[in-house]
């Protein structure tokens, strides 16, 4: 009788196996960084045979602002406060080389907003400045880490499959391209 039970219990296991189609633990990225809105090129292994994927970046970083006051004075924001920008991006399952290179895809994933072009909005007392009543705007922006969340499917409430942490350079800022280091990656 525990023979028989023993057999079922690794039928069972067997089959649960194989019905996975990659372990997480196989998704790698590799590429580079580029600024004005924080976005990461490269390619995604180890991704085939999910039902596609979603990628979730997070930047964040200090912005350099000046401050203007209400008589059109300038001067510069004193400690701004953090900033952080999200962007997404989905890959279809049909966009995966699965059968040529077993699961790799090229990726780019942008945050939606670009802090020095005027579409990120920050306040007065945010920005560095005396009070409310002065305008803050961002000039430039010194990136200090990414986050690249990836997940199964279409959208961010799939199965969170792992996470990537990189910690930037903002002195390494050469150009359009910034200087990133992956210091973490958990798998779920």
């Amino acid at each position: 009788m525990k023979r028989k039970i023993y057999t079922i219990w690794t039928t069972l296991l067997v089959v649960m196996l194989m019905a996975t189609p990659v372990y997480a633990g196989n998704i790698k990225l590799q590429g580079s960084w580029g600024v004005g809105s924080i976005h990461f090129d490269g390619y995604a292994t180890g991704v085939g045979g999910y039902d596609g994927i979603t990628l979730a970046l997070t930047g964040y970083g200090i912005p350099d602002v000046i401050c203007t006051n209400q008589g059109g004075n300038d001067a510069p924001g004193q400690n701004p406060s953090q900033i952080t920008v999200t962007g997404f991006t989905y890959i279809s399952p049909d966009e995966i080389e699965w059968t040529t290179t077993k699961g790799k895809t090229p990726v780019t994933v942008s945050a939606n907003e670009n802090p020095e072009d005027g579409t990120f909005t920050l306040s007065g007392l945010a920005g560095g400045c005396p009070n409310d009543n002065w305008t803050a705007t961002i000039v430039g922006m010194e990136w200090h880490g990414a986050i690249i969340d990836v997940y199964e499917g279409d959208s961010t409430s799939g199965t969170l499959l792992k996470t990537f942490e990189f910690s930037c350079d903002p002195s390494q800022k050469v150009g359009e391209t910034l200087s990133c280091t992956q210091v973490s990656v958990i798998t779920y």
